[in-house]
């Protein structure tokens, strides 16, 4: 690799200024004379650049190279003449354009086909399909572990696809690439042993065509989906369509499909087909290109449950991203096969089942700890609803500048388990918003974000309060426990860390209303909470006295500035 990345430095010095494109053109320099040295081509300093393309047999690539070549000059192209055939051919194997993120989109990286490879173990004469194959990074090194396979290809964009055609011509072994659609090109009667993809992330669902084969195929498979949210699902479904029973295939997808609720009802049927046989969280920064947190999907028939795998914390730092040791990808196969305290363990489809099928590793692989007099949240529970999805526009028109008996309450007003003392004003609460409003001892609680803010609303007589979206309600049983009893608890290290354990995502942690049911809370007698308030609300008090101290302080600071400076 070291003579790799010479070639590569020559290349980006000498092609610096001589075109917008100095990795595409660098590849069809080399490419090109690869083809020119392959054939002993004779007079190679006499031919111009179009006479050389004629030894590019291929159309499509031969465009590409013209196109690529477009202003280099022709004594530029011949000094690299003298480099050694396999050097060059190496070179269009293996070099990466780190150009831009747009340019890494189309490029798996290294550590994450390393390890698809390994978990997919090819054999010699097995047939291989790399879906959304990009520049050909997973097939290249693929082929080099296990050349005795058969490879095919599908990638849609044009650069990529003859770039991956170029790197296919230099392989020896069986290689067929096609130039089209992976949600339609690749589920029409053809099976594979293996299968890999790393398809684009986040495509929105309403934008992807209807006539697309795989999509008609898979909402007819699938009738009563809702065509909304990301494409991850049917990107899946086309790959498992694809493989054989006795066939595996990776992909790698962002996490949100994994544990938001307009994927759920897909999840469950792919569970109850039992097409899923493990999900491995990885490591951040894998890609250059995005800060996505992503799994890697391992698919395969007749499974009786899925592991989950935490393999956010194996990895080596890099510069620009984060890498697989050798070290890493053997101690995540050994999660794939055992179980590991809070690292890998298996769930069976019951567990999923009560868990909303959500596929999130973290859910099921952190520490549980058991509370003393533990019952579910649900049990003292009398109503959970979320607040009025106000749009900005929508709460700009309600906005009222002087004092009504309507007010607004947002997640920024809560403030160290305190609502602010001056809320927003409102016109009027819309009728279709009233079933919104909070009473008071509602207990309100953060859906998103971490650290979860939690307080105990107090309205007063003869007010309405408004909650937004990102807000739960939650009206508790008063005859069970005191609100200001949970609200303690959920503040508490214990607490914040059960709620940690319902949450999903990484980037952003997210409560849904069926996990905020089956949260363990610690019950005692009422009497004992109410003791226990008296305490502590005579503690809240004093908070909100001092941070009205604290406001009167901050306005006499900023009004001591003497006039006339």
């Amino acid at each position: 690799m070291e003579q790799i990345y010479k070639l590569e430095n020559a290349f980006a010095s000498d092609l610096r200024g001589k075109t917008d494109k100095p990795y595409q053109a660098s590849i069809s320099i080399a490419y090109l004379l690869v083809e020119l040295k392959s054939i002993a081509a004779k007079n190679v300093d006499l031919m111009s650049i179009p006479q050389m393309c004629e030894a590019i047999q291929d159309d499509e690539i031969r465009w590409y190279v013209q196109e690529n070549l477009s202003g280099v000059e022709l004594d530029l192209i011949l000094q690299y003449y003298k480099y050694d055939l396999d050097l060059l051919k190496s070179y269009v194997l293996f070099a990466d354009d780190r150009s831009s993120n747009k340019a890494m989109e189309i490029s798996s990286p290294d550590s994450i086909s390393r390890l698809a490879i390994r978990i997919l173990n090819i054999q010699e004469g097995e047939s291989v399909l790399d879906s959304c194959a990009g520049v050909g990074s997973f097939l290249v090194r693929a082929y080099h572990n296990q050349p005795g396979a058969k490879y095919s290809g599908v990638e849609m964009n044009i650069g990529a696809a003859c770039l991956l055609k170029m790197r296919s011509n230099l392989i020896d072994g069986e290689v067929k690439i096609k130039v089209g659609d992976a949600l339609s090109d690749i589920i029409k009667g053809e099976k594979f042993d293996k299968l890999f993809s790393n398809y684009p992330f986040c495509v929105n669902l309403r934008t992807v065509s209807d006539n697309l084969y795989g999509v008609r195929k898979f909402f007819d498979s699938y009738p009563g989906i809702i065509k909304g949210g990301s494409a991850d699902w049917v990107f899946n479904y086309n790959l498992v369509e694809s493989m054989k029973e006795s066939g595996k295939a990776v992909a790698i997808m962002p996490l949100g499909g994994l544990f938001n609720t307009s994927h759920k009802n897909i999840r469950a049927m792919f569970l109850k087909r039992r097409l899923i046989n493990s999900i491995i969280l990885l490591p951040s920064k894998l890609f250059a290109s995005t800060s996505i947190p992503v799994a890697m999907v391992v698919f395969s028939h007749n499974n009786e449950g899925v592991r989950m795998v935490d393999a956010s914390e194996n990895y080596l730092h890099g510069r620009r991203q984060n890498l697989f040791s050798e070290e890493d990808i053997s101690n995540i196969l050994d999660a794939l096969e055992n179980d590991i305290p809070e690292k890998s363990r298996k769930v069976g489809i019951e567990e999923l089942l009560e868990n909303e099928y959500v596929l999130e590793p973290q859910r099921y692989l952190a520490k549980k700890e058991l509370l003393k007099n533990g019952v579910e949240f649900e049990s003292v529970i009398k109503s959970v609803r979320r607040g009025a999805s106000c749009t900005a526009a929508d709460l700009d028109g309600m906005v009222s500048q002087e004092p009504t008996d309507f007010q607004y309450i947002m997640l920024s007003n809560i403030k160290n388990g305190v609502i602010d003392e001056e809320l927003p004003y409102i016109k009027e609460i819309p009728e279709n918003y009233k079933k919104y409003c909070v009473e008071s001892g509602d207990l309100l609680l953060s859906k998103n974000g971490y650290p979860f803010k939690v307080v105990v609303a107090e309205v007063p007589d003869g007010k309405q309060l408004l909650a937004n979206g990102n807000l739960y309600i939650i009206r508790l049983d008063t005859n069970k426990v005191n609100p200001y009893y949970i609200k303690a608890f959920l503040e508490s290290e214990k607490g914040i860390a059960a709620l940690k354990e319902i949450a999903v995502g990484t980037a952003v942690l997210n409560i849904g209303v069926a996990q905020l049911n089956t949260l363990s809370i610690p019950l005692i007698p009422l009497a004992e909470q109410e003791e226990f308030v008296k305490d502590y609300v005579k503690k809240l008090n004093r908070i909100a006295k001092l941070r009205r101290e604290i406001a009167d302080i901050e306005d006499e600071l900023k009004a001591s500035f003497p006039e006339g400076n």
